[in-house]
């Protein structure tokens, strides 16, 4: 009975252990994405070129990022901040819907991952369609571009993809386009 009781509290211990490791490592990552973003030369050139090129900076731009990473979510936010952008997030396509609605469709872009819990990103990119036929949409993906779903969303007035992993530059270039 003793022995029992020590070996599910020795496997309780363990998933504490294990549960308190993942939150730490995740926590690093999220540490390092932020100081890579803003502690890279090549960004902070690349705002300081865009800044004395673009007159159309001071607008500022209301983003929708929508991804399941909360990583992904961090370097994009970090990189909107940069170039004036109000920045929502959304976790999943129901939550995106949720915000888009909340929000009247008030968005000047959306970038969309496609793979994530609940709806899936083409899900939600088709419904906010529905609601605001002319809203900017850059499909943030890990998934080589042909596949059809990316295709048809491409068809159905996307405005582009985003390849992930994705850099500073391409998101000044999305933005950019944004402000023309």
């Amino acid at each position: 009975m003793i022995t029992a009781l020590l070996v599910v509290l020795i496997l309780i211990i363990l998933i504490i252990v294990g549960i308190i490791v993942s939150f730490l490592e995740k926590n690093k990552k999220i540490h390092e994405a932020e100081t890579i973003v803003q502690e890279n030369p090549k960004v902070n050139q690349h705002v300081e070129n865009i800044r004395e090129g673009d007159v159309n900076l001071q607008k500022v731009l209301n983003i929708l990022i929508v991804d399941d990473e909360q990583i992904n979510l961090i370097m994009l936010n970090e990189m909107l901040i940069k170039l004036n952008c109000n920045v929502k997030f959304a976790s999943n396509g129901k939550e995106c819907i949720d915000i888009f609605e909340e929000e009247n469709g008030n968005f000047d872009m959306i970038f969309l991952d496609i793979v994530m819990p609940v709806m899936r990103g083409s899900e939600a990119f088709y419904l906010m369609k529905k609601i605001k036929p002319d809203i900017k949409v850059v499909i943030a993906t890990g998934f080589v571009p042909g596949t059809d779903e990316i295709q048809d969303m491409i068809k159905a007035g996307a405005v582009g993809i985003l390849q992930k992993p994705y850099g500073f530059i391409e998101i000044s270039n999305f933005i950019s386009k944004c402000r023309d």
